[in-house]
């Protein structure tokens, strides 16, 4: 048996399994990714902080962490629809 969904499909049969394991595991997928944006987005924050800071006080400006978050998950989304099968983008020379 190779996962969850066959583990409850055998147990509790094709209708009920579905039932039982699709909603837990929307459940920890929703949960991870909100985690994920929320430490990734107070990361950003941090480090645009403590390096703007350092350099011109003055000049700069203060974004609430629904800005970071945003800003990473914006990241995200290009990133994840890149095809990084072609990896030339990466490289030094082509």
């Amino acid at each position: 048996m190779s996962g969850y969904h066959t583990v409850c499909v055998c147990d509790a049969g094709p209708r009920a399994g579905l039932w039982t394991v699709i909603p837990c595991q929307l459940i920890v997928m929703i949960g991870l990714d909100i985690v994920y944006c929320v430490t990734a987005g107070k990361s950003m924050q941090f480090l645009y902080q403590h390096t703007c800071h350092g350099w011109r006080e003055h000049t700069c400006t203060s974004f609430g962490l629904s800005a970071w978050i945003v800003v990473f998950a914006a990241i995200q989304m290009i990133l994840s629809t890149v095809s990084f099968v072609c990896l030339m983008y990466v490289g030094l020379h082509h």
